[in-house]
Order: C-alpha cells, then structure tokens, then sequence
C-alpha cells in the first residue's frame, strides 16, 4: 500500500511538472493615476487666454513659457497651477555669411568672420533678458545649457569663453570699424557705405 501512494505521488508530481497549467489570472488592479481617453491639442497665441483656461480647468497642460512677467509672476503665486522649468528653448541671432557682395552687388558686412565674431560682444545679453524679456530669461553666450551636465565637464573652458566674448561695446566697435574700413567700406556722417 505505502509503494502504491508513494508511486501516486510520484506520478502526480511528474505529471504536474509536465502538463500546462491554465488559470485565471485576476487583472492587475489599475494604479491610481488619471487615464487618458483622448488627448485634444489647440493653438492658442495669447497668453492672457492661457492663464484663464488653466485656472478654469478649460486646459490641462501648457508647453510653452509665458513671456509676459505680469503672468508668469501670477502663475507661480497661484495655488491652483504647479509649474516646472524647462530647459531648452533660446533666441539666437543668425548671419548671413554670403559675401562680401550679394549677388545684387551689395555689401554684406556680416561675410567678415571677425565681424560676426565683433557682434558677439556687441550684444547686451544682460540688457535683452531685463528689460526685453523681463527678467524670464538667462543670458546664453555658448550652445550649451549652463543647468546640464556638459557644462559642468566644460566649466573651465565656459568659463573663459564667456569671458571672452562678455558684453564690451568698445571693444565690438573697434574690431568692426577696422574691418569694414579694411574691406574698403567708408564711413559717411556715421553710415557705412
């Protein structure tokens, strides 16, 4: 009898390993976080509108940042709104290197390497983010985000970079007179020509 059960259980756990086993698995219960049905997107270009909408709940989310103080200040003292910072978006100015005369025979300045170079340091950066863009922004000389880890690896040389080409208006406008003049450019009552 004891060889018996000993073979039954024997067999039972072999069959057990060998056959598949189907069960009904409960679902996983959801994880409290909302669920999205849809997700509807609109273009809305005042920044009035935006604020008002995400205070009455007519918007979720907004992905851009405000450039008018007055709401920005507004939103950040708001209990009814969370914020984050993003890092990423920037204003640039661009030249045209073509040159020195475009293909209508005019001069462009901008053909002169140590003339764009010159407008580096021409620039207030300090002055565009006060007063131009109210204080919702950071002066950007190099192409790298200052709050990301590259920085930090290139701080030393940032560092002198930034120095370099520090706001100087002086310094901006020698270098550019001495090369317009060079590319034969005359300066009439203080237009070049």
């Amino acid at each position: 009898m004891k060889k018996i059960k000993l073979y039954l259980l024997l067999a039972t756990v072999i069959l057990g390993a060998i056959t598949p086993v189907f069960t009904s698995f409960a679902q996983d219960e959801a994880p409290y976080a909302p669920w999205l049905d849809e997700i509807l997107y609109e273009t809305e270009a005042n920044e009035a509108n935006v604020y008002s909408k995400l205070l009455q709940g007519d918007m979720d989310i907004y992905l851009s940042d405000f450039s008018d103080a007055d709401l920005y200040a507004d939103a950040r003292a708001s209990e009814l709104l969370d914020y984050d910072i993003a890092y990423g978006l920037y204003y640039e100015l661009m030249f045209n290197p073509y040159g020195p005369e475009f293909s209508d025979g005019s001069f462009n300045p901008f053909s002169n390497e140590k003339i764009r170079e010159a407008m580096n340091v021409m620039i207030d950066r300090d002055y565009i983010v006060d007063e131009i863009m109210q204080g919702l922004g950071k002066p950007k000389i190099l192409p790298i985000v200052s709050a990301f880890p590259d920085y930090g690896k290139l701080a030393e040389v940032a560092v002198q970079l930034e120095s370099k080409y520090a706001y100087n208006t002086e310094a901006a406008r020698e270098t550019i007179f001495r090369e317009l003049s060079e590319m034969g450019a005359q300066n009439v009552a203080g237009k070049w020509t």
